[in-house]
């Protein structure tokens, strides 16, 4: 009787305890998710991205800066941002320029450019004042000859926002940022649709002001805001000089904006 009773006993405290996790369960476990970044981390992170121009480096081969390739595999992994921090990403890399003074005979310049942070991206910006112009930047679709694009990078550097009267305005943007599929490798690209959509909103003051050039960015030498068809020369200024001292065509426009 008490041989039976010390092996109830036994079996009470070992044969019912839990296992011990084996190894796989280990692997399982660690190789979970990590947890998404913290508002202040993604913050750091957009800090430190470099402007266009600037995102990529030659160490043997063409690659993303750190900053900028780390920030692109969040958001292709589906990092969730603010409207503020959308509109601070898109800043800070000069995807977008948008100027907080203007004068009020002239039509607002808001250039734009593609960022390697989003790739076959489009960024859709609709003001909600209707007499003002949509702003469109990048495409959705890979590919095309090296003449379409240029034609279509100079189009998203020259664009009018309109014009607007004396005064301090509050402009509301919907935007919408989308992102397509590559022709190739897609079953390792991310899935296409709707990376955000949300309102952005921007002050601009309008008067009479002194004016200053803009640049495109610390990393080009060329001032954006040439219009008609010889906007390609703003990429080339000398070449732009030497050819209008010549008499070959008219010089380059430029947008001017307000000097701090």
């Amino acid at each position: 009787m008490r041989r039976w009773a010390l092996s109830l006993l036994g079996l009470a405290m070992f044969g019912c305890a839990a296992p011990a996790p084996s190894e796989s369960e280990h692997v399982v476990e660690h190789g979970q998710p990590a947890p998404p970044p913290t508002r202040s981390e993604l913050d750091a992170l957009i800090d430190r991205l470099p402007p266009v121009g600037q995102e990529r480096g030659r160490s043997g081969r063409w690659e993303l800066a750190a900053a900028t390739d780390e920030m692109r595999v969040k958001i292709e992994g589906g990092v969730s941002l603010t409207s503020e921090q959308w509109k601070r990403l898109l800043i800070r890399t000069g995807s977008l320029r948008f100027p907080d003074r203007w004068k009020p005979d002239r039509p607002i310049a808001v250039p734009m450019e593609r960022t390697f942070v989003l790739l076959l991206t489009r960024v859709t910006m609709i003001p909600r004042a209707s007499r003002l112009n949509t702003l469109v930047c990048g495409s959705t679709s890979s590919g095309g000859c090296g003449n379409c694009m240029e034609s279509a990078r100079e189009a998203w550097a020259n664009q009018e926002l309109g014009i607007l009267p004396l005064g301090h305005h509050k402009l509301i943007f919907d935007v919408t940022i989308e992102r397509g599929r590559p022709f190739f490798d897609k079953d390792s690209a991310p899935p296409a649709g709707i990376v955000w959509r949300g309102p952005m909103e921007f002050e601009l003051d309008v008067g009479f002001f002194p004016s200053v050039r803009v640049a495109r960015d610390s990393g080009d030498l060329a001032p954006i805001g040439a219009v008609g068809p010889y906007a390609f020369l703003a990429r080339f200024p000398a070449l732009a000089g030497v050819a209008s001292d010549f008499g070959l065509v008219p010089p380059p426009t430029w947008y001017f904006v307000p000097r701090r």
